[in-house]
This record gives C-alpha cells, structure tokens and sequence, in this order.
C-alpha cells in the first residue's frame, strides 16, 4: 500500500484499516456467535494503461 499511495492512486486512509479489523464472540439466543471484520484485498483501477484510482476491500461476517 505504501507503494500504491506514492503512484498517487491511494491517500493515506488505508493506514486506518488495522483499526477496522476486530473478532468477537457473543451470545445469541443461548448460542455462541463470532462476528468479524478485516482487510481482504486492494483493487486497483487501470484505464487505457492509466492507473485511476484504488480502493480497499473488507471481510466481514458471523460464524
């Protein structure tokens, strides 16, 4: 990403995306549940050969 942001196509937000990864375990209805969310993948856009822009995906569920 540190390569991705000096190509001018990420801003310096990505560095927040340690902060959105988290794991849970709760109670529901007298089972237990685990609640997740973390980075999955950066896609990167491209027109004619030119970068445009990138953009960060998350994951996140229940088990």
């Amino acid at each position: 990403m540190t390569q991705v942001e000096a190509w001018g196509l990420a801003d310096s937000r990505w560095r927040l995306l340690p902060e959105c990864s988290f794991a849970k375990s709760v109670s529901f209805g007298g089972e237990r549940a685990l609640l997740y969310c973390y980075p999955a993948f950066v896609k990167l856009r491209w027109r004619a050969g030119v970068p445009l822009d990138a953009k960060a995906y998350l994951i996140a569920g229940v088990q």
